[in-house]
């Protein structure tokens, strides 16, 4: 995989009244490209569609510049070119991404909070209290609104773990009722299932508790 970057205006279109994406703004966005192919080749097909990109209003592009329509539309102009052509990910800030693979779309935006914890069956210094600032990735997997073009509004993700968000953040995480194993994979699959409560989208959680340990759950999994 090759990451690339450009600088760009757009606005919604289909947006209610009042939506902050309806105004015109923009973005640094950064796409990777992830293929069966050499980098001499990710850097042919990236400069294939660059120009068209850098410095540009989307809305001259597409009717609908949402991350997906634009993933979408780097999918239909590169694939032809380079059949190794896997995933496409668009990402318009650091927070938030767009995935297309040519069938399925798919969403994620970051989030966190910091909690102090337990483990009492760890063992060692697990066992002591201590504490950790959570990174989190909310997946969302759906057909794209015909009208709206997209999966999921990304604040809608960020709307539905405001509330799990709320009981965790600057909390002890043992002394919640479901998390007094205390470790990451049972707080994972917590969260999977109230956050998947509030959005049927939801489609996978990453969990990172620090760099190099983490677990990833999935709404509904046993």
């Amino acid at each position: 995989w090759r990451g690339f970057r450009f600088e760009a205006a757009h606005r919604l279109p289909q947006v209610p009244a009042g939506h902050p994406c309806a105004r015109m703004h923009g973005h640094s966005y950064r796409v990777v490209l992830e293929a069966e192919a050499t980098d001499a080749a990710l850097h042919a097909l990236w400069a294939a569609v660059e120009p068209r990109l850098r410095y540009s209003c989307l809305n001259d592009l597409l009717a609908n510049p949402t991350s997906e329509h634009l993933a979408g539309w780097l999918w239909a102009q590169l694939r032809p070119r380079e059949p190794g052509l896997r995933r496409v990910h668009v990402h318009e800030t650091e927070r938030s991404a767009c995935t297309y693979d040519g069938e399925r779309y798919t969403i994620w935006k970051a989030e966190g909070f910091e909690a102090a914890v337990r483990v009492p069956g760890a063992g060692d210094e697990r066992s002591r209290l201590h504490g950790h600032g959570y990174r989190l990735r909310l997946h969302a997997a759906a057909p794209l609104d015909p009208r709206l073009g997209w999966v999921v509004d990304y604040g809608d993700l960020k709307a539905a773990f405001a509330p799990v968000r709320e009981r965790l953040d600057h909390h002890r995480l043992d002394e919640i009722d479901s998390l007094a194993d205390g470790d990451p994979g049972t707080l994972a699959a917590w969260i999977a299932a109230a956050v998947g409560e509030r959005l049927p989208q939801l489609s996978r959680v990453d969990l990172l508790e620090r760099d190099g340990c983490g677990a990833v759950a999935y709404p509904g999994a046993p």
